[in-house]
């Protein structure tokens, strides 16, 4: 069985996640954690404990067994002192400091749930991500990043982290005996980026001989990457990569105009890495990606000789 594994975020990495999960491959689900916006946020700041949210997310993605226990981990209090907390970030929380850890909390998770491969956290040290705009202004935190407050006409010159983390070690032995490794979709500056700014991430990339493919969104994202094309989102990604990163973009090939609000992604040649174009996007939602049809793009591709 071949090594997959996926690099990212939240939303993204877990819609993917859950149709990757259907194919005959071993899944390292590798996991930012910045995130520290809305019920993550606030236990991060009332615990001091890492975030939640896109573990979460990913866990319940990858999960085969344990209906009830997924539901509940999706449910989100919608009124009184806990409105908007998330119920699974709170019994995360509760099994972190009754098991006395956080990786002990997801294996104990991940065996109820009885996933599918592993979710693993980027890093197990807390930080924050930072953006410096082009304006020399600097915005602190991935949520205030992802949902800007600032003029958005002002483009990201670069983010970083706010303190020097090293990588999980799980992390950096997946990468090592990866057969593949998926730059997922999801917002490039918040989802994807902070994976590769922990310490030993981007080298251990740059060694695998794993394939390395990029899912390319099919829209931008006002505030981060208003305006690119494929060529800019591979020219930002390939700055936080080291050599030999990048082998494959797959993008997709339906051209027609998303709704409005929206901007396209053009791909628009040439591009530092070999274009799959396939068709991935979603008929109900014409500014996203089908995850499912994804996933079966990644499948083909990995089939290649």
């Amino acid at each position: 069985m071949k090594n997959i594994v996926t690099i990212g975020g939240g939303n993204g990495q877990s819609m993917l996640l859950r149709e990757l999960k259907k194919y005959n491959w071993h899944i390292t689900s590798v996991v930012s954690m910045v995130d520290n916006g809305g019920s993550t946020g606030r236990l991060r700041e009332e615990f001091g404990v890492l975030p939640s949210g896109d573990i979460r997310r990913c866990l319940s993605a990858l999960a085969t067994k344990n209906k009830p226990l997924q539901e509940l981990m999706a449910y989100r209090f919608p009124q009184g002192d806990l409105k908007g907390h998330n119920l699974g970030n709170l019994l995360m929380l509760i099994l972190e400091k009754e098991l006395g850890g956080y990786e002990k909390m997801i294996e104990h998770l991940s065996k109820e749930l009885k996933i599918k491969g592993r979710a693993l956290p980027v890093t197990l040290q807390p930080t924050n991500l930072i953006a410096e705009l082009n304006n020399g202004k600097k915005i602190f935190g991935e949520t205030n990043i992802d949902v800007p407050k600032h003029n958005t006409d002002s483009k990201i010159k670069k983010v970083y982290l706010e303190k020097k983390v090293k990588a999980n070690p799980k992390v950096l032995s997946a990468i090592k005996q990866a057969d593949y490794i998926v730059y997922t979709i999801g917002d490039l500056y918040t989802s994807i980026i902070p994976n590769l700014l922990v310490a030993g991430v981007k080298e251990a990339i740059e060694k695998s001989k794993a394939q390395k493919i990029y899912t390319c969104n099919r829209t931008t994202k006002k505030g981060e990457t208003h305006g690119f094309t494929v060529a800019d989102y591979v020219f930002v990604l390939k700055q936080y990569l080291g050599k030999n990163s990048l082998d494959y973009i797959i993008v997709d090939k339906n051209i027609a105009k998303p709704p409005k609000g929206y901007e396209l992604v053009k791909c628009i040649e040439p591009v530092e890495a070999e274009v799959i174009k396939a068709d991935i996007s979603s008929e109900e939602d014409r500014a996203h990606i089908n995850a499912k049809k994804l996933a079966k793009a990644i499948w083909n591709l990995c089939q290649k000789p």
